[in-house]
């Protein structure tokens, strides 16, 4: 049975400037060509996110909470995808799947994400070494530490990605760090889930080019499957 898998919506305004929570179409798509459902994680809040600050949002309720829970309850997998700012319930998202040990796949905000449930202080931090947001595909070399889950996914110590972020996280001694490059966590994971792993760069967007943004996608829908 094909799993089903969570991604997280982002709010945004289309040009006839309806608002609107959606995911890309590339994340949908990967999910769907390595064997995944795709579905949609939306808010429960009664909201404008697009027009409202994060710190001007009342906490979810317990209502609010519960109705949340009966969607990842459907969910054997979770993407955190990235964005320009996150919310209260892509930290919930996150803290679900690590109490549940729900694999999940963090990608550039979404993986800042996953790294500051438990430690906040981690995470916005400006990248002064070397701006890592490049409008263009172009590429930069980050490296892969050894003995890690990413390792062990894409078997190499080296590899070319897309770069599209101003901030970088610094290492909260919570989670592995397994990548690296120019004084940036490229990646990190928590050892002890079965997945969890948040990646700075965006392998949705190279899936038809490049065999280790295959891998990962692989792997993880691989350990969404029930045994």
């Amino acid at each position: 049975m094909k799993p089903i898998i969570g991604i997280v919506s982002r709010p945004g305004i289309t040009k006839n400037d309806s608002l609107v929570h959606s995911v890309e179409e590339s994340y949908k798509n990967a999910v769907i060509r390595f064997g995944g459902i795709p579905i949609v994680i939306l808010p429960q809040q009664d909201v404008i996110f697009h027009t409202t600050k994060t710190e001007d949002m009342s906490k979810m309720n317990d209502e609010e909470i519960d109705s949340l829970n009966r969607i990842l309850s459907l969910c054997d997998g979770f993407i955190i995808p990235g964005g320009y700012r996150v919310y209260e319930y892509d930290y919930y998202v996150c803290k679900y799947a690590k109490d549940n040990n729900i694999p999940i796949l963090g990608i550039c905000a979404g993986m800042q994400t996953m790294c500051s449930i438990d430690n906040p202080e981690c995470t916005n931090i400006l990248i002064e070494e070397e701006n890592h947001f490049k409008e263009d595909d172009s590429t930069h070399s980050i490296d892969v530490i050894k003995n890690t889950l990413l390792y062990e996914i894409l078997n190499t110590n080296k590899i070319e990605v897309n770069s599209y972020h101003r901030y970088k996280v610094s290492d909260s001694g919570i989670y592995k760090v397994s990548a690296n490059s120019d004084n940036c966590i490229e990646a990190i994971e928590y050892p002890e889930n079965n997945f969890y792993l948040g990646v700075q760069w965006h392998p949705e967007k190279t899936i038809e080019t490049d065999i280790n943004s295959k891998k990962i996608f692989i792997k993880f829908i691989n350990s969404t499957q029930k045994k």
